[in-house]
């Protein structure tokens, strides 16, 4: 019974010991968060436009698209897009299929197609960006599927917001050390975190699609004059965690 009782005992023990030892950090060390934001002014916005047909034969439905995709490009080069500036990136094409039982057997009937085809275009003019997402409606764009203002420097932004976040990261390290009454050595470790930058939406080619389409539809003007769409300011963030090492 004792031989028993030791083991036991020591399995208890073994058992204690293998469980991990939670809310300790590196002894002698701190660690802090850097965060910084920048606003710039975009210099381009990229517009993803949507052209979905349907019709019995799959031919015939397939034309329909290829011309409307090509009377949307047509109105984008009209607003001083290049060539090389738009770019089709999906297509599908998809059979209409009718479930149906006929004395118990299951019936599968394609009643038509649909062709559904995306096309990119990255406009550099931002003053026409109204007269571009009302011509490109008008050509027979059903969908826009996404709008982002952008900018073209966008490296430079990063590694000024980057150099910003590390900044703060010291800054506050060296105020928590300084109130405790430590002294603040080297870095040991330093750790850049995603972050996401610029201003967009975009919706899909379901019910959401129709939404997107109404709120941008309401910025373009009617008469043909002016734009009413004011792109602002788009935020380029920067997160760093940077550990220190506490000095003696």
């Amino acid at each position: 019974m004792r031989i028993v009782s030791l083991l036991s005992l020591l399995a208890l023990c073994l058992t204690a010991s293998a469980q991990p030892v939670v809310g300790l950090g590196t002894p002698g060390t701190i660690r802090v968060t850097g965060n910084a934001e920048i606003r710039v002014v975009p210099d381009e916005v990229v517009l993803r436009f949507g052209v979905e047909t349907f019709d019995e034969a799959l031919e015939q439905t397939t034309s329909a698209n290829e011309t409307t995709i090509a009377a949307v490009t047509a109105a984008a080069r009209a607003q001083g897009v290049e060539a090389a500036q738009i770019q089709t990136d999906h297509l599908a094409v998809e059979p209409l299929v009718d479930n149906r039982r006929n004395n118990g057997q299951a019936v599968y009937e394609v009643y038509g197609y649909r062709v559904r085809r995306t096309i990119v275009v990255t406009l550099r003019d931002l003053d026409r960006f109204d007269a571009l997402l009302r011509d490109a409606i008008a050509a027979g764009a059903t969908h826009v599927h996404g709008v982002a203002f952008q900018t073209t420097d966008l490296r430079a932004h990063r590694d000024e917001a980057r150099a910003l976040a590390v900044d703060a990261a010291r800054e506050k390290a060296e105020a928590m050390t300084e109130r405790l009454g430590q002294r603040l050595g080297p870095p040991t470790l330093i750790v850049e975190e995603p972050e996401w930058w610029g201003a967009s939406y975009g919706a899909g080619w379901g019910a959401g699609g129709g939404g997107a389409f109404q709120n941008v539809v309401q910025s373009a003007p009617g008469d043909g004059g002016g734009g009413v769409t004011s792109p602002g300011e788009i935020a380029v963030r920067a997160r760093v965690a940077v550990t220190f090492a506490l000095a003696d």
